[in-house]
């Protein structure tokens, strides 16, 4: 397997793996606040957002209906979500597409 899948492929895991602690601890907050339950903190969920967690935390926020109506909260991650699926989109065009047709040509 060329380097460049593999790097893509465990690239591509961690993302997931991190939208999915961001989804579930979007629905443990939420849990979390009906039952009067010590929270998460909103800092934490954004740092989690930031850290290529934004897909999750926001498909968590409109699934559970969490922090939708928080203004401090609410255009941050939408935000991060939208500069996270530019860069990846660049980073595809970048480096994954160039090594691609180079490997196929000495093919």
């Amino acid at each position: 397997m060329p380097f460049y899948l593999l790097f893509f492929k465990i690239m591509a895991g961690g993302v997931l793996l991190v939208n999915l602690l961001a989804f579930l601890l979007c629905g443990l907050d939420k849990w979390k606040a009906r039952h009067a339950k010590r929270r998460i903190r909103e800092r934490s969920l954004l740092l989690l957002a930031v850290f290529f967690g934004a897909a999750g935390l926001f498909l968590g926020m409109l699934l559970f209906h969490h922090k939708t109506r928080d203004r401090a909260f609410m255009p941050w991650v939408p935000l991060i979500l939208a500069a996270q699926v530019f860069f990846g989109v660049w980073l595809i065009g970048r480096f994954l597409v160039p090594a691609f047709w180079a490997a196929q040509t000495l093919a």
